[in-house]
């Protein structure tokens, strides 16, 4: 398989039960921007693998954002330039910096809550990103000078669950006798496990793949073959802004996730939303639908946007209302026509 083409934006999550702890946002003040500039909060979430029964799945999202490597202002904007006030890109290349990848996300302006792949940059804030062959300068109406943004690495395996040497998760030789993570890369699952003999995570058929970017709005399929259940803390930023998730049309599966240490419902999702090209229909097989996981059951349990119920709709239930999407609750999405960008609200208050 090949390693991750940051420019396709992979979508993806999970059902978790969890807990988040946030501390309260201060307010700084960033010379170089010279004004003010507030940290997002920081806490911890926990994200679950196991049932308490062996070989179960856990679908789970990542609502904490690793800390931001550099802030600031949008001077200037071209189709795939974002022209910036860096006060780290004077000393970092990132898009290269490490070995790891990182991404800008849009804090302010008509781009909120979308992110970008970096490509590269130059020591004077010229960042080039990966736009999927988006205009900078029209998508949603325009990135514009004076729109705030955010550097970010982006959570690799290794960040989340810790390095293959001490895993949260069950290392081994080999997939057949380790806990497996899988990735949804747009059209099939990339797997991965803690491997005890390299000491690193390892994709199945590839090899050492410690680096592999894992995307903000992605979730992750875990495996745990032992009948323990463990639990992972994820210690990070939360969002206090919305976010935007890519959905895929023409009858292409997308993985996407709440990204928020805060439940909400189907309904308050906004994913009916006009742009979105989510659309319902009078029965699941003329309407885009949606499939929730069920990690009890272990099975995937099938919506769709009933436009004769003016309702959410359980396949085989009928009206279904206040569906829930918890914290870091995760679905597929499968737009069955036109696709769109789901602009997902805040469920909280910062």
């Amino acid at each position: 398989m090949p390693n991750l083409d940051i420019s396709t934006k992979r979508n993806s999550c999970a059902k978790i039960m969890a807990v988040a702890l946030l501390t309260i946002a201060v307010s700084v003040t960033a010379a170089m921007a010279q004004t003010n500039v507030y940290t997002n909060p920081v806490g911890f979430y926990s994200l679950p693998a196991g049932t308490g029964t062996a070989n179960q799945f856990n679908l789970v999202g990542l609502p904490m954002q690793p800390m931001r490597m550099d802030q600031g202002l949008v001077t200037a904007v071209t189709s795939n330039v974002l022209s910036t006030v860096c006060g780290t890109c004077s000393t970092n290349n990132y898009g290269t910096l490490n070995g790891q990848s990182y991404y800008v996300e849009l804090e302010t302006g008509n781009g909120i809550g979308q992110y970008f792949g970096i490509v590269s940059n130059d020591t004077l804030g010229n960042i080039v990103v990966s736009d999927s062959g988006e205009n900078l300068t029209t998508i949603n109406g325009g990135v514009a000078a004076n729109d705030a943004y955010r550097i970010y690495p982006f959570w690799r395996l290794r960040d989340i669950f810790g390095p293959a040497s001490a895993c949260s998760l069950t290392a081994g030789t080999k997939v057949s006798n380790s806990d497996n993570v899988f990735v949804w890369n747009g059209s099939t699952f990339l797997q991965f496990f803690p491997s005890s003999s390299l000491g690193v995570w390892d994709q199945n058929g590839v090899g050492a793949n410690d680096n592999f970017a894992i995307l903000p709005d992605e979730a992750l399929y875990i495996l745990r073959k032992s009948a323990t259940p463990t639990n992972t803390l994820l210690v990070g930023e939360v969002r206090v802004t919305n976010t935007v998730s890519v959905l895929t049309g023409g009858g292409v599966f997308t993985m996407l996730c709440n990204s928020y240490p805060a439940g909400t419902t189907l309904d308050a999702s906004g994913l009916t939303a006009a742009g979105t090209g989510f659309h319902g229909g009078t029965k699941v097989s003329n309407a885009d639908n949606v499939f929730l996981w069920d990690p009890v059951n272990q099975v995937w349990q099938q919506y769709f946007y009933s436009t004769s119920l003016n309702s959410w709709d359980l396949n085989g239930v009928g009206a279904t209302n206040g569906v829930p999407l918890p914290a870091a609750g995760g679905m597929w999405v499968l737009c069955k026509t036109t696709g769109g960008l789901w602009n997902k609200a805040l469920p909280y208050s910062p």
